[in-house]
């Protein structure tokens, strides 16, 4: 017959607290959390909380707004897009936006043309839209004009492959800076940044 001491219990309850403990100090030094989002106050003011610090964007509720890594795009009650970026608001198109998208690095933004949003400043990246796929720091595209499969990154445009009647490719799958097409002439791609 083996017998346990009451004291045992007592002492396995309190390791298992002080490990419970470090254990959770240890899971909240290491945690990370984004460090920009966006709220409606009691008033329906429309205010962004970045870096412990909140900066009112706009005094009415927003259209519509979406947050990324970096940003927060919003359409205004003016129908205007706006984008809180570093601290500022700027508003790169004027005009009616059709569509725009967020991620960590970039705002796409598409109208009659299709526009990212990267580090404060807007570049076109055409003006004859196809399809095209949106990643964390990156975008796939196609201009059917040229017929081309080009990328923007890194404040540039980056011709992938050249089409001839038809689009270069089809694009199949994208996930964080990567994504999957298919070219004309049947070939699998992978591309990634």
């Amino acid at each position: 017959m083996y017998c346990i001491q009451a004291n045992f219990f007592e002492t396995m309850k309190r390791c298992i607290l002080i490990l419970a403990v470090h254990f959770s100090l240890f899971i909240f030094h290491f945690s990370f959390s984004q460090n920009l989002s966006a709220y409606l106050n009691i008033r329906n003011e429309f205010y962004a909380f970045e870096d412990s610090f909140t900066h009112q964007l706009d005094y009415l509720p927003p259209l519509s707004y979406k947050i990324g890594g970096n940003a927060i795009a919003f359409i205004d009650n003016k129908n205007t897009l706006r984008i809180y970026q570093y601290g500022s608001i700027n508003t790169p198109v004027n005009g009616t936006v059709t569509d725009y998208q967020v991620t960590n690095e970039l705002v796409l933004v598409r109208t009659a043309s299709l526009y990212a949003f990267d580090k404060g400043r807007l570049n076109l990246l055409t003006r004859f839209i196809g399809p095209y796929v949106l990643c964390d720091s990156m975008v796939g595209f196609i201009d059917f004009a040229s017929r081309n499969l080009l990328a923007y990154y890194n404040d540039g445009i980056h011709l992938l492959k050249e089409g001839v009647t038809d689009p270069a490719a089809e694009f199949i799958s994208s996930a964080g800076n990567l994504f999957t097409y298919k070219t004309f002439d049947n070939l699998f791609c992978i591309y990634y940044h």
